[in-house]
């Protein structure tokens, strides 16, 4: 019978790993007697390939162009029509940067100090490598609870597996699944999700009290990965049993305690609920003391202290106020007056000055006569005006004339006379 010549170390299957859009021929040779043209035949023969040999026991299939659509086995079987067929499998594989599985196991669930595992799988050739990171840290081999392993599920399929050791909450959250080879790399992100029951409210404190009740605060726990609600277990110290409030709606996190008696010291606990089931009651117990009806009484009075002495600080304060608004104002008023009255002054000064000027300006010819205050008539404590003439002559005079002179003057150029009236009072003081 015919038999392929098969490599000693490929005695199965032969891999043939092939740069994209280059051409590759794949052969196949057969020993026996008799061997003919059609002694070797392919089956699965890829697009893009033809026989361009095949005598004398030796085929030759070439294939142009290849591309990652065509990666796959091509089968070669020799049969000389003697006894049984002999085949031999080649793998054809064009290089390609990894393919994620973007659909499986993208969320795991684990409850806590288990051991759990995530998966990210890939394919491309060449291998395909994996690494992680959590929240942008890159997970390091040299970290005890955690482990990366790869395993080849096929010639094109590479599963990356992170095993997380003593499963905690700080280890829940979103992972980043990193494929890679020499071609390129993908990533994906794989939620890990808990699924267990919560853990007890943490920091749990009583802000405030009164006579019958008090303020309960808290920050709520681990919720193990469902909606959570909190239950407050609460007791006197002086009473056996303990009484029970459920908290709606559970985004809440704090609540009043209302009816408890005055003057007694109560403690309190609480718990988590989840479907999953609930959490033990907290172990740190805190307790507080209502007030008695004393400390109440005393309070209310303090406060009522304190409201009057506010109302009274307030009103002083308000008087201070107007107080300084007022001499403010004051102030203001005697400043504009008496720069209004600086400004009057002023005003009269300068008209005096400016008449003063133009009697000082009037030219020297001018001859001006003035009238003589009469004894009589100041005996008689009238006011009269004179009539002043004034001459204007084209030489100056250099004597003063004579009353008589001035009054024939005055008679005599009656012409060229302007006469001006100036008004003589007359002081009785005087005579």
């Amino acid at each position: 019978p015919a038999v392929i010549l098969k490599p000693a170390d490929e005695k199965e299957e032969k891999i043939i790993i092939a740069e994209p859009e280059s051409n590759v021929k794949l052969e196949c040779s057969a020993d026996g007697y008799p061997l003919t043209s059609d002694t070797i035949k392919w089956k699965n023969i890829p697009k893009r390939a033809e026989v361009i040999g095949s005598n004398d026991g030796k085929s030759i299939l070439s294939v142009r162009n290849v591309s990652q659509e065509i990666s796959g086995p091509v089968t070669c079987t020799a049969d000389n029509g003697v006894g049984s067929a002999d085949t031999w499998k080649i793998i054809l594989l064009v290089k390609h940067e990894p393919v994620i599985k973007s659909a499986e196991n993208s969320t795991v669930f684990s409850d806590r100090g288990v051991t759990a595992k995530l998966y990210c799988t890939a394919e491309g050739i060449p291998d395909v490598a994996f690494s992680w990171t959590y929240y942008g840290v890159v997970i390091s081999d040299d970290n005890s609870r955690f482990k990366n392993d790869i395993v080849k599920l096929d010639h094109v399929t590479w599963q990356g597996i992170l095993t997380v050791k003593e499963v905690a909450a700080k280890d829940f959250g979103e992972y980043i699944c990193v494929a890679r080879n020499e071609i390129g790399f993908e990533t994906i992100k794989v939620s890990f999700l808990p699924d267990s029951t919560p853990d007890p409210p943490k920091i749990v404190r009583i802000l405030n009290t009164s006579k019958d009740g008090l303020l309960l605060t808290w920050v709520p726990g681990f919720d193990g990965g469902h909606n959570q609600t909190h239950r407050i277990r609460y007791k006197s110290t002086l009473d056996p049993a303990y009484s029970y409030i459920d908290v709606h709606p559970p985004a809440t996190n704090s609540v009043w305690i209302s009816g408890l008696k005055p003057g007694l010291e109560y403690e309190v606990a609480m718990k988590s609920i989840n479907e999953k089931g609930s959490s033990p009651f907290s172990t740190e117990i805190v307790k507080a003391l209502t007030l008695d009806f004393k400390d109440f009484i005393g309070i209310s009075r303090h406060d009522r202290d304190l409201s009057v002495s506010f109302m009274e600080v307030l009103a002083g304060s308000i008087g201070t106020v107007f107080f300084l608004l007022l001499i403010f104002n004051i102030v203001l008023l005697a400043l504009y007056y008496h720069k209004k009255d600086h400004k009057t002054r002023r005003k009269y000064s300068d008209a005096y000055m400016s008449s003063s000027s133009d009697v000082d300006s009037k030219p020297e010819s001018e001859e001006t006569t003035f009238s003589e205050y009469s004894s009589d008539t100041l005996k008689g404590k009238t006011t009269s005006y004179d009539t002043i003439s004034v001459h204007y002559s084209d030489t100056k005079s250099d004597s003063y004339s004579s009353a008589g002179e001035i009054e024939t003057s005055q008679s005599s150029e009656s012409s060229s006379t302007e006469k001006y009236h100036r008004p003589h009072h007359v002081y009785s003081d005087f005579i």
